[in-house]
């Protein structure tokens, strides 16, 4: 899973380093499955917790009550996918 939205992406563009994570964690995962690991799949924090979801952040970077559960389901579906359910 890669890092969700961070109000430092907004305030400190260029020191944010989140994109840059997310980019490897992509990579990374890009080369096992061309490696044939069919076992392994990126799932987009950003997109459970982004920048329209900051209700779900206590301090506007870490998630919350609300947004555990947002990331939670937005990891069902993969979860799901994954163990055949």
């Amino acid at each position: 899973m890669g890092p969700i939205f961070s109000t430092n992406e907004v305030l400190n563009p260029h020191t944010a380093k989140q994109e840059p994570m997310r980019q490897v964690i992509r990579d990374v995962v890009a080369e096992r499955i061309a490696a044939g690991d069919d076992n392994i799949r990126v799932v987009e924090g950003y997109d459970m917790l982004g920048p329209d979801d900051r209700e779900g952040l206590v301090d506007m970077t870490h998630p919350n009550d609300v947004g555990f559960v947002s990331m939670a389901r937005g990891l069902q579906p993969h979860l799901g996918a994954v163990l055949g359910v």
